[in-house]
């Protein structure tokens, strides 16, 4: 994968490292899930021609124009705020806008954000051509129960879902929608181990 950052002010080398690994652990983990062999090889061969470009939440418009809300999460007519990590999936490339911020929760929200885009990356790596159902509204203006792309639908239907999202579940709830990272960062009294919630899709993989 080609994997680039573009206008960071704030997110230094060392945030953009723990992104990157960040990103090919939870790659790894689902790929390695597949348990058909040649499935599998061939996911990680797509997955692998994704160039993957990280942005400041503060270019989407630059680069893509305004972006107006066309759900009940996101009021008709409100643009997007530059405070709410986003993306925008392409062919065989992502862009992932982020908050250009060190600050841990933030840093959580874009991992959120960051495994919603990946899903995508991964479920069109996956098979591009299956056809599925949404199962919720979702923030595109797609209403529940239109047929589209799997890699959408399955995404949306899960991140979409008004009672099962990264943000409200509880850490005692045990639901196969939820990946837990576990992982380290560096702060004043050095190195500690830290937990993080982003979306799990392996379950639609098998």
């Amino acid at each position: 994968m080609d994997i680039q950052f573009y206008g960071f002010e704030n997110i230094g080398w060392l945030e953009k490292r723990r992104y990157i690994k960040i990103m090919y652990k939870w790659l790894g983990d689902h790929i390695e899930s597949i348990q058909d062999e040649v499935q599998r090889d061939y996911t990680a061969s797509r997955v692998k021609k994704f160039r993957v470009r990280f942005f400041p939440t503060t270019m989407y418009k630059t680069m893509y124009g305004e972006y107006k809300g066309l759900s009940a999460d996101l009021a008709v007519g409100t643009s997007l705020s530059d405070y709410i990590p986003h993306e925008k999936v392409g062919q065989f490339v992502i862009d992932l806008f982020i908050l250009d911020n060190k600050d841990d929760l933030r840093f959580a929200s874009n991992l959120i954000m960051m495994s919603h885009g990946l899903g995508h990356v991964l479920l069109y790596s996956y098979d591009h051509t299956r056809r599925s159902v949404l199962k919720y509204d979702d923030d595109s203006g797609n209403r529940a129960g239109k047929e589209m792309a799997w890699h959408t639908a399955a995404v949306h239907s899960r991140t979409s879902s008004p009672e099962k999202t990264v943000q409200r579940l509880n850490d005692r709830e045990i639901d196969n929608q939820i990946y837990y990272l576990h992982t380290y960062k560096y702060g004043f009294l050095g190195w500690s181990k830290v937990m993080y919630r982003m979306y799990d899709f392996r379950d639609d993989l098998n």
